[in-house]
């Protein structure tokens, strides 16, 4: 195969450099040279950005712990001083005494409590004047039924069962009114509401004081079956109350056994208290006689016992022809018992 032409180099003369190899124009050059500072420039940021990603700086300025197979654990917090304990203030002699109101309230309380029915009654007027209140209407009511003001007392409960017909103290302050004016029925009645809107659903653990009442008005009406059916929830245990005994004094006496209950009584006398005994003693005493010696505290049911017709210590002689009873034979309680009266002026204690 021949080739045709000939090569310059076989002339033997030389060809110069550029023209064999054209060289680029100088803004070409330059633009080359700008794209690869600006793509340096590119990288090297990236380069910076990644850096910055792949080591979180938190806000603190804490230092971060290198990577490991352990977790990093911050140093424990610096260990606080802890104050000083301050002394207990002094009290502040010119401190105000407590609401005058709720003061005058107290002393009602304990005016009652000692039998001044006239002094709590008019300290209970000045605080419902100045705050009415339901507690202090209550205790109007029960000094009024105190001095055998049956009217008052009556109306006054009538108002706060009106206004709140489940209060469950106005129940059984409306049937102790209807109790002591020997209204068995309508007692029985406002003490079986007072059971009913009581927060204890079940009857055995009903108000034992409530059940010693509802003892009271069934044997008033002669129904000893009811009575004896309810003194099965009074507890022979209870440390407080000594309703258990009062209700198996009266079930005795209504049965016609008088000793039985003075024995009864007797048992419940060794038990409690000689202050929360005869203020269960006094009511008991509204029905029942008893021969048992005891010194009572004066106050509103131990004056009202001494009121009853039957002063205690004292034989059953005339307390017994009250009741009803033929002789000297005791009988079951009957509506005829008189209303007892109050003294005109209490006796302190």
């Amino acid at each position: 195969m021949t080739i045709s032409g000939r090569c310059p180099l076989d002339q033997g003369a030389r060809t110069p450099l550029h023209q064999l190899f054209p060289l680029p124009s100088l803004p070409l050059v330059c633009a080359v040279l700008a794209a690869m500072l600006l793509l340096h420039a590119g990288v090297a940021t990236a380069h910076a950005q990644g850096r910055s990603r792949s080591i979180p700086v938190p806000e603190n300025d804490t230092p971060v712990a290198p990577a490991t197979r352990q977790p990093y654990v911050p140093p424990p917090p610096p260990r606080s001083t802890p104050a000083p304990a301050s002394e207990p203030a002094a009290p502040d002699p010119l401190q105000p005494d407590e609401d005058p109101i709720t003061e005058r309230y107290y002393q009602a309380l304990e005016q009652h409590k000692k039998g001044n029915f006239a002094e709590a009654m008019a300290l209970a007027e000045s605080v419902y004047k100045a705050r009415p209140a339901t507690k202090v209407s209550i205790l109007m009511a029960r000094v009024a039924m105190e001095q055998s003001d049956y009217i008052n007392a009556r109306l006054r409960v009538s108002q706060i069962l009106a206004a709140e017909p489940t209060n469950k103290s106005a129940l059984v302050l409306s049937g102790d009114i209807y109790l002591r004016q020997k209204e068995f029925i309508k007692a029985r009645a406002s003490y079986d509401l007072a059971i009913k809107n009581d927060k204890r659903e079940r009857k055995d653990e009903a108000d034992p004081d409530i059940i010693l009442k509802l003892i009271y008005t069934a044997l008033g009406q002669k129904d000893i079956a009811t009575a004896s059916q309810l003194h099965r929830y009074l507890d022979q245990q209870d440390q407080f109350k000594p309703n258990y005994y009062f209700g198996k004094a009266a079930i005795a006496y209504a049965l016609g056994k008088p000793a039985a209950a003075d024995a009864a009584l007797e048992s419940g006398r060794s038990v409690y208290d000689l202050t929360v005994f005869s203020d269960y003693l006094a009511d008991y005493m509204r029905f029942y006689p008893t021969t048992i010696p005891i010194r009572q505290k004066k106050g509103p049911t131990a004056s009202g016992a001494e009121d009853s017709g039957s002063g205690l210590g004292q034989p059953r002689g005339t307390a017994a022809t009250e009741i009803g009873s033929a002789g000297n034979a005791p009988a079951p309680v009957s509506p005829t018992i008189p209303t007892p009266r109050r003294p005109t002026s209490p006796t302190a204690p």
